[in-house]
């Protein structure tokens, strides 16, 4: 998950209000108090400063003894500090919980449809593919594809999940659907 925010951010980019004057070391430039500051999150994740080789995917760059090896601001997918994003945990524990239950039943590939490399839309407020994502979903080899087993409806918590399963269990005919 990680590697997969780093190469596609939610956002590409953050926007922070400057509380106090500050000149740029080594440059003629103040930022003022009051001005807005945007940092590039997608091109800090893509320097190749901090992420050699930064299009090729390597979970392994979140390994801990890589992580340690670049800058701690490097990789910002939430932001950071005291503002950064509050549904962060909520939202990396809904993506694992979905992933392993969508990754265990169904089988994923992309369809011709999708443009790769990935073409982002660049008037979207969020990071997204300009003509969409689109996949082919077919259950697993076992033929399973149903939901039930695995969740319980009464947590409140698990809706969200339990729509994704309704989804790919509707889709699991083969057919290309847009994600």
């Amino acid at each position: 998950v990680p590697e997969t925010l780093r190469i596609h951010p939610p956002s590409p980019n953050l926007t922070r209000t400057c509380t106090d004057s500050y000149n740029v070391p080594g440059t003629k430039y103040t930022i003022q108090k009051g001005d807005v500051v945007m940092i590039p999150s997608v091109g800090l994740h893509h320097d190749p400063k901090y992420f050699p080789n930064p299009d090729k995917f390597d979970p392994e760059r979140f390994s801990e003894e890589n992580k340690n090896l670049r800058p701690k601001y490097a990789y910002l997918p939430f932001g950071e500090g005291p503002r950064i994003c509050i549904g962060m945990r909520f939202g990396l524990m809904q993506a694992k919980v979905g992933l392993v239950g969508l990754l265990s039943r169904y089988k994923f590939s992309v369809c011709e449809k999708t443009a790769i490399p990935i073409v982002y839309d660049p008037v979207a407020l969020f990071m997204s593919a300009k003509n969409g994502v689109h996949l082919t979903i077919m259950r697993g080899r076992d033929g399973r594809g149903s939901s039930a087993a695995l969740l319980d409806l009464r947590k409140p918590l698990h809706y969200t999940t339990y729509m994704t399963f309704l989804a790919c269990q509707h889709a699991a005919a083969g057919a290309c659907v847009t994600k």
